[in-house]
């Protein structure tokens, strides 16, 4: 029997994310902000290429307007390592 694996991309995970809710994650390698926007992944993450799926903190500042261009260039999002209070707030309030 001959298995195949297929990778349908990369999900990428960390470092911006909530200290709150770190997790596993080391933190002196968390990025507190997006406030560069997109130059900011692209600094930490090189190309975007083979990217599918992006888990991020929403409340960083600047992290609204990356979701939506990671978005728009196919990318899912996922919300998560979120402070508690934010989620809901962060939603009502960008309209995402």
């Amino acid at each position: 029997m001959c298995w195949y694996i297929l990778i349908e991309g990369i999900h990428l995970e960390g470092p911006f994310i909530s200290r709150e809710k770190k997790g596993a994650h080391d933190d002196s390698l968390i990025v507190p902000s997006l406030a560069g926007g997109m130059d900011d992944m692209r600094q930490i993450y090189g190309s975007l290429d083979n990217t599918v799926i992006v888990t991020l903190a929403p409340e960083l500042p600047g992290a609204i307007d990356v979701i939506r261009q990671l978005t728009s260039l196919g990318i899912t999002v996922s919300l998560g390592d979120v402070a508690p209070y934010t989620l809901g707030h962060t939603h009502i309030h960008s309209q995402i």
